[in-house]
């Protein structure tokens, strides 16, 4: 019985030792200082945070401009001027700036009056980005520019062909109005405003100009 005792003890004191023929270690209860209020170490907690906190980016807005915040690819939100924080590692990024300053864009129009006279019209088109809609100024027109233009084209080459040039000259307003109409109707489905529309200048053509001023000289002379 002694034999087997012993042979029992030796095997319970090798089972409590490792590869080394040394006692295996306790590992030591964390101090209840050292356990933050989540239940982990302190040293963990810490780490966790400052992992976390590697893992955001910062950027600024300038004044003016909205910025369109993606994420995975998808539109998130829209970020205000000022500083704005992201998570790349999340998918977020910035997809791009606008800006939501009052621009001007010249706009040249050549059509024909009623009285077959060929006039080139310029119209000065001021517009800006709705800071609210954005997004869709970002996503649904790449060339604002060129959709301005084109109808300007439109509405001019529809009302001018039905009017004398002298009539031309004294209802521009009226023309101008009925392009502003026609493009506030249409660029505010893309997130853009139409703040104003000047008729700068109405050209008749070189011949037609020479025999107004040959008229008028005439006029003058009597």
């Amino acid at each position: 019985k002694k034999g087997k005792a012993g042979r029992k003890g030796r095997k319970v004191n090798a089972a409590h030792r490792n590869r080394n023929g040394n006692p295996p270690r306790r590992t030591p209860n964390p101090s209840p200082e050292s356990i933050d209020r989540s239940g982990r170490p302190a040293g963990e907690s810490r780490g966790a945070e400052m992992v976390s906190a590697f893992f955001l980016f910062c950027g600024c807005v300038e004044q003016a401009n909205v910025a369109v915040v993606e994420k995975w690819g998808r539109f998130l939100r829209l970020a205000e001027p000022g500083l704005h924080f992201f998570n790349p590692f999340a998918g977020e990024l910035v997809a791009g700036t606008l800006s939501t300053r009052v621009q001007s864009l010249d706009v040249k129009v050549e059509t024909k009056t009623k009285d077959n006279v060929f006039v080139q019209l310029i119209c000065t088109i001021q517009y800006r980005v709705v800071k609210e809609n954005a997004d869709d100024a970002f996503y649904e027109l790449q060339n604002p520019q060129q959709q301005i233009q084109s109808y300007v084209f439109d509405v001019v080459r529809a009302i001018v062909p039905r009017m004398e040039l002298d009539s031309l000259f004294e209802q521009k307003n009226d023309v101008a109005k009925a392009v502003l109409e026609e493009l506030e109707k249409v660029m505010s489905d893309y997130g853009y405003s139409i703040e104003h529309i000047l008729m700068v200048d109405i050209i008749p053509d070189a011949a037609v100009r020479r025999a107004m001023n040959d008229i008028n000289a005439g006029i003058m002379l009597f």
